[in-house]
């Protein structure tokens, strides 16, 4: 009976902080969901709905188009903190290709300035 108690308890402690971190309410990974552009300036989307998203620790190489700008729609981390979008010209997230990285980034912001039309987001 005790043991019963303090497991639940237990539990019921590690429930109080929860929260979803995944689109859909997943518990697993942090996220970004990003409007990606073919203009320097946010607004021209990229063929198709426009939008991609990266999971967190994972590289997204899905869009068909390349993008010069991109806005952050959707994050489980706000504020985003240090670690933000990171983009990469070719379409892998190989640190040695040309890439640029943005972080503590405000929801909305434009990002642009790349110096390259971008193919991957990594999201570290």
């Amino acid at each position: 009976m005790r043991t019963s108690i303090l497991l639940a308890l237990a539990t019921s402690v590690l429930l109080v902080g929860a929260r979803p971190t995944t689109p859909g309410g997943g518990h697993n990974h942090r996220y970004l969901i990003l409007a990606l552009f073919q203009d320097n300036d946010c607004k021209i989307p990229v063929p198709g709905d426009g939008t991609t998203t990266v999971m967190a620790a994972t590289c997204d190489s899905n869009v068909k188009t390349g993008w010069m700008s991109a806005k952050i729609l959707e994050t489980a981390d706000e504020p985003l903190g240090y670690n933000g979008p990171q983009f990469y010209h070719n379409n892998n997230c190989a640190m040695s290709q040309k890439h640029h990285g943005y972080s503590g980034r405000d929801m909305k912001v434009c990002m642009k300035d790349f110096g390259f039309v971008a193919n991957a987001v990594g999201f570290w």
